[in-house]
């Protein structure tokens, strides 16, 4: 469906999947996937699967590029799910206290299932 240097992104099932291919989400990243998804997200009803699986490291931008993306998706009645999240950047979710406002998964079937 769509790929670029920092985002793959297949529809499945009625649900956007985007495989985040960065190893790292700081300021440049954050900033190009959410005008990346943007897009995708709204002609899927705001039905987002995220594949953390490649990336290892979230600065505080990348969180704000998150809850950009699920503030969006909630106000359009969709939902975000993440999945293949590694264990340190799921305790800095926890640790912010944003694990309760996403459904964080362990595999991409199950991040479709949460969201369709």
């Amino acid at each position: 469906m769509f790929e670029s240097q920092l985002v793959k992104a297949v529809a499945d099932n009625g649900v956007l999947v985007v495989h985040l291919k960065c190893e790292k989400i700081a300021e440049y990243e954050a900033t190009i996937i959410q005008n990346e998804v943007t897009p995708l997200a709204k002609g899927l009803g705001w039905k987002v699967a995220l594949g953390f699986g490649q990336v290892g490291l979230i600065a505080s931008v990348g969180l704000g590029m998150l809850v950009a993306i699920n503030r969006l998706a909630k106000t359009s009645k969709g939902k975000v799910a993440i999945f293949e999240m590694n264990e340190s950047i799921r305790n800095v979710m926890k640790l912010t206290r944003l694990d309760s406002g996403f459904t964080i998964v362990a595999d991409q079937a199950a991040a479709v299932k949460a969201c369709g």
